[in-house]
């Protein structure tokens, strides 16, 4: 087989043989690629988005369940073992602004604008910390829609910028 020096005639099962490797082999050759070029584009969105300080999550709708990465995790303090829901991201949400996030959310399932909602929650200790969400909404192949994703971010340092220009732009209109 490895013998160059002389034509060899092969028969046809023999070239079938040879091409279903060779085919094997290709795609071998193929998945590896494919393989490798996932993990680099896994490794660039976990960079992009720990750079931003970004979360990511999955809402499952008809489980009920969250997939959250890391970084939403922190910003809601879930621990790592901890399977979020959508009723455990729910009560972190201020009081004050649950009905909002719930009707965003309601929007978004339901008419398939993107979800776009800033709103507080509420942490240990009484503190409270600023989130927007960003997020769209996949449908099943019947048209419903089975589970939403998308980003979350604290903005709490700007909402407090924006609270403190708002007061001092009152104090000189007085």
């Amino acid at each position: 087989f490895n013998d160059m020096r002389f034509e060899r005639n092969w028969t046809e099962p023999v070239i079938k043989r040879l091409k279903l490797v060779a085919q094997i082999f290709a795609n071998a050759l193929s998945r590896k690629r494919y393989d490798e070029n996932l993990r680099q584009s896994q490794i660039n969105l976990s960079l992009t988005t720990e750079a931003a300080g970004a979360g990511l999550w999955r809402f499952d709708v008809s489980a009920g369940r969250v997939w959250a990465s890391q970084r939403l995790r922190e910003l809601f303090h879930f621990s790592a073992d901890e399977k979020p829901t959508y009723e455990s991201f729910n009560k972190v949400i201020h009081p004050d602004d649950r009905h909002l996030v719930r009707q965003a959310v309601e929007q978004t399932l339901r008419s398939g604008e993107y979800l776009h909602v800033d709103y507080r929650i509420l942490l240990p200790g009484e503190q409270i910390r600023w989130i927007c969400a960003r997020g769209n909404r996949h449908l099943t192949p019947d048209g419903e829609p089975d589970s939403m994703m998308g980003v979350s971010v604290d903005i709490t340092e700007r909402m407090v910028m924006e609270n403190q220009l708002r007061d001092n732009l009152r104090v000189i209109e007085s």
